[in-house]
């Protein structure tokens, strides 16, 4: 019983590592990577777009007599990847071209 246990751990952790991952024929791609290195090793997306978004944060002093905002412009962009009928559509997000995101969207066509 407590080796079952084990290795239920061990697929959990390999199971949600994967879900940072995706693979490009031999190539791997994870979260973190830049995203000259993705088109390296994956080539052209199918499609992809892109557009900005603003973040910010407040801080405010330990006294909370002012507060200052700040705010930072994101570059956003969103690549899908089709690599056939035998495989699911890939969904990219990138931010600042470091790749955040990735998500199976179905069979490919």
């Amino acid at each position: 019983m407590k080796y079952s246990a084990m290795g239920c751990l061990v697929m959990g952790l390999l199971i949600s590592d994967m879900s940072m991952a995706m693979r490009c024929g031999r190539s791997v791609v994870t979260l973190g990577d830049r995203k000259d290195e993705v088109l390296t090793r994956c080539g052209e997306p199918e499609s992809s777009e892109s557009h900005t978004k603003m973040v910010g944060i407040t801080n405010q002093d330990p006294l909370h007599t002012f507060a200052i905002q700040q705010f930072e412009e994101i570059k956003v962009e969103e690549w899908i990847y089709n690599f056939g009928p035998r495989h699911f559509k890939q969904y990219l997000r990138f931010e600042n071209s470091i790749l955040r995101e990735t998500k199976d969207l179905g069979w490919g066509s």
